[in-house]
């Protein structure tokens, strides 16, 4: 079996992890990698100094310099859309960030992008040849990604495509920390949809018990999973006092940042690596004067928690920006302006829609983004270290584009509508609609309103499929190393000893043999 895997970041280390466990239960013939971000893997091959005797590997920001001084050849890049099938070359620059979004995306809302047409068109150029000639090389009979997150990745599924090899992607089922194998890049895996019409699946009374359990759990509490950032978290919430300020924290990360300087390579080619002055600016001090500026501005423009606690709404909560499923599954929204503004036309007249803002863009969406919001017809704020379980209590209707808080609303009885393709869709009309267009927005609610039923069944036949067709692995927070995130249990493990490893590996040989 030869292998190729594309990763960013921490990703490698994952992935490395994965393939030696899989040498030692099968037989393995080529492996190559894609890998993103310099840094990262300048570290690793310190820890790894053979990888690359044993391993093809091709390197993101090597194509990214060549770019630089790269002729783009339109008749080149026309051959491989023809050969391949006509595949879409929007496709990675809309998922990958740092292609389509502002030089400085990482710390504020931009949307002024990081190359020129004519850049990018040099960047495709060189790297349909270079992930042509990893393919050709290495004759792969699987390709894996984790998020499908750079425009790499991308490009990996859609020759995977074109020449008929099998790609699977890695990525969160929003369901405690069950995390899933799936085919392409579409909504639903095909494999999970599998499981859910297959009744003799419904019969695993283990199964039945976990799904009963989280449906409880959830109701009493949220639907947090792992990885997932609490509303609360002291992290993304800016105080107006002197405690904002710590010297001693400040002068720690001064030191941090010069010895970062001291040691840093010459990375002007890697859009994955940020100047750490930059980064220090923004984040020592734009995005907390940004943040007291906003929160002084819309302080008495926030709803109250009385008006939250004594009153019905329709609720739509703000995604990140830039954030993968957007990109991904819901390229018709990247404007949530315009979604919102959408939804306040498609619903009744006298009905209030609160929006909330997500954790994570704290400080660094600019003010006149809420003004915009709120010149929407009553649209309303709500203070985002408000926790969205609290806005769920009084919510009539959630509308989302993607997200876990869908299945949280699903399982506390709220009707949902969701724009983004998403594996929930499986979920029964009466609780959960799927729009695919906004032409029908207005139709779509208002059925869903006149004719929603709980349907308890069909929810634990969806939960059973999802535990059944996934393994659970802390992803983000273990293995992956996200701070400050929620977590599914409290053991900690050295990286390379990591249980989780060994089920992310034996998981990923079964899904090979369901082939």
């Amino acid at each position: 079996m030869n292998v190729i895997f594309f990763t960013q970041s921490n990703s490698l280390d994952i992935f490395y992890e994965v393939q030696k466990r899989i040498e030692k239960m099968t037989s393995m013939g080529k492996v190559g990698y894609y890998v993103a971000n310099q840094t990262h893997y300048e570290s690793f091959i310190k820890n790894n100094p053979d990888f690359e005797k044993k391993n093809s590997v091709l390197k993101e920001w090597e194509i990214y310099r060549e770019a630089r001084k790269h002729e783009p050849s339109l008749e080149r890049i026309n051959k491989y859309q023809s050969e391949l099938g006509e595949i879409d070359l929007w496709t990675p620059y809309v998922t990958d960030r740092r292609l389509s979004f502002g030089k400085r995306y990482a710390f504020k809302q931009s949307y002024k992008p990081y190359f020129s047409y004519e850049h990018y068109l040099s960047i495709m150029d060189i790297s349909l040849g270079r992930i042509d000639d990893l393919f050709k090389s290495i004759q792969p009979d699987l390709i894996c990604t984790i998020y499908t997150a750079t425009f790499g990745d991308c490009l990996g599924h859609q020759f995977a495509k074109a020449k008929g090899i099998r790609a699977l992607d890695l990525r969160l089922s929003r369901l405690k920390n069950y995390v899933m194998f799936v085919d392409g890049v579409n909504e639903p895996p095909k494999h999970i949809k599998k499981l859910f019409f297959d009744n003799e699946k419904q019969l695993d009374n283990k199964l039945i018990i976990k799904a009963k359990d989280y449906i409880n759990k959830v109701k009493s509490e949220n639907a947090l999973y792992d990885g997932a950032l609490r509303a609360s978290s002291k992290k993304h919430q800016f105080k107006i006092n002197a405690g904002s300020f710590n010297i001693l924290a400040l002068a720690k990360k001064i030191v941090k940042l010069f010895l970062s300087l001291i040691n840093r390579s010459d990375y002007k080619n890697d859009p994955q690596v940020h100047n750490p002055v930059i980064a220090a600016f923004y984040n020592l001090i734009y995005k907390k004067i940004n943040n007291m500026r906003n929160s002084l501005a819309l302080s008495n423009k926030y709803v109250s928690e009385e008006y939250i606690n004594n009153n019905k709404y329709i609720f739509y909560p703000l995604h990140v920006e830039p954030e993968l499923v957007l990109a991904q599954f819901a390229r018709p929204y990247l404007n949530q302006i315009e979604v919102i503004r959408n939804i306040r036309y498609s619903t009744p007249l006298t009905k209030t829609i609160l929006v909330k803002d997500h954790p994570l863009m704290f400080g660094k969406r600019p003010l006149s983004y809420y003004k915009k919001i709120l010149s929407i017809p009553n649209v309303k704020l709500v203070n985002p270290v408000i926790p969205s379980e609290k806005i769920l209590k009084n919510c009539e209707l959630l509308v989302i584009i993607r997200g876990a808080m869908g299945l949280e609303a699903v399982i506390k009885g709220i009707p949902v509508v969701c724009l983004g393709k998403t594996m929930f869709e499986l979920l029964p009309k009466s609780m959960y609609r799927f729009c695919s267009s906004l032409y029908d927005l207005k139709s779509e609610i208002s059925d869903l309103l006149r004719n929603y039923e709980f349907d308890e069944k069909a929810l634990i036949k969806y939960l059973i499929s999802v535990m059944d067709g996934s393994c659970p692995v802390n992803l983000v927070t273990d293995l992956l190393g996200k701070k400050g995130r929620y977590k599914e249990g409290s053991d900690t493990y050295k990286f390379e000893e990591h249980p989780h490893l060994d089920i992310l590996s034996d998981y990923l040989l079964k899904r090979i043999n369901e082939a």
